[in-house]
């Protein structure tokens, strides 16, 4: 009986946010969304946060083989800050941030539609072993890098999401 109830509860549910006009963001990626697969991610540095940022952006946005009709400009900084000091003046913690500056153009007409600067923050502690300090700021810094990633992608979302129709 209680089962019933919740497989009720459950049903009824369904239905009050089907009734709302309630869309999953991702229900009908060939209509809001299909633009998110036409951006072609162009970051201008060479270091490996832009590798790292292209990658993720791709594969965020589904955009393997972009038509063009829209890029994706983006600046990345990165910074490294130490705290939580020991008595001997030495960080035991540090935090990555890597920053995208960004700017969503039309290809056809070079029209920005969107511009922004997104930032992503890890953190890592700081280990006995060199080679294991190393491996968590690398880590730490594709983290942040990630995390920047996201939040533009969220953007980008957004402004598609609520945008008129182009003619």
């Amino acid at each position: 009986m209680k089962r019933l109830t919740i497989v009720f509860a459950l049903a009824a549910a369904a239905l009050a946010a089907s009734a709302c006009g309630f869309a999953p963001i991702y229900a009908t990626p060939e209509a809001n969304f299909a633009p998110l697969r036409d951006i072609a991610v162009a970051p201008r540095g060479q270091e490996k946060i832009d590798y790292i940022f292209s990658q993720v952006m791709s594969d965020k946005l589904g955009a393997y083989t972009p038509s063009g009709a829209y890029r994706l400009e983006t600046v990345l900084s990165e910074h490294r800050q130490g705290f939580g000091i020991r008595v001997d003046d030495v960080a035991t913690r540090y935090e990555s941030t890597v920053t995208a500056q960004y700017r969503l153009v039309r290809a056809a007409d070079d029209t920005v539609l969107l511009q922004g600067r997104r930032a992503g923050i890890s953190s890592y502690d700081v280990a006995d072993d060199p080679y294991a300090e190393l491996t968590a700021e690398q880590r730490s810094l594709e983290r942040a890098t990630e995390l920047a990633a996201e939040k533009v992608r969220l953007d980008l979302t957004l402004y598609f999401a609520n945008r008129r129709d182009e003619t």
